[in-house]
């Protein structure tokens, strides 16, 4: 499972250079800058391309680490361990705990994770929260109470990504 992540992990510190990651990222850094978390800006004024959560997560991590390409990615590094715990938690539901281990394995290594953390876009937010959304109403069969911590997690897939 460690080895999964290792070519993400590897590439945290390089230099963003898709449009749209750089766009997020300078929300971010804004964000941060003007101590103003509600409203979002780039540098052509509001923006309302995208909801905050990936953009909260990257000004977090800039006020802790700096503002670089490292903060801006660890939240989809961060979002891929959670879609390899849902991976798992849906895995050993619907089969046994090394079927869980096998499905957290690859859903880490694939490409599309690989890239999510690399190119970071709101895609890696939506992805966790909607997996372990599914994880979590899968667990609340047994544990009723869980089905809460689903619909909130669900609630923030909409932060992530909006109504889809």
């Amino acid at each position: 499972l460690t080895i999964a992540l290792a070519p993400a992990a590897l590439g945290l510190g390089n230099e963003v250079q898709e449009v749209d990651p750089a766009q997020y990222a300078d929300v971010a850094r804004r964000m941060l800058e003007r101590g103003d978390w509600l409203h979002l800006r780039d540098q052509n004024g509001p923006f309302w391309n995208k909801p905050p959560l990936t953009m909260w997560l990257q000004a977090a991590g800039m006020a802790v680490f700096g503002v670089d390409a490292f903060a801006a990615r660890l939240p989809g590094f961060l979002f891929s361990l959670v879609t390899m715990l849902a991976a798992f938690l849906i895995g050993r539901a619907i089969g046994s705990e090394r079927r869980g281990l096998i499905a957290a394995g690859l859903a880490g290594a694939s490409l599309s994770t690989q890239l999510l953390v690399l190119d970071p876009k709101v895609d890696a937010a939506l992805t966790a929260t909607t997996s372990l959304a599914v994880a979590l109403m899968i667990e609340g069969r047994r544990r009723p109470w869980l089905r809460l911590a689903a619909w909130l997690t669900a609630g923030l897939a909409i932060l992530s990504k909006g109504p889809i």
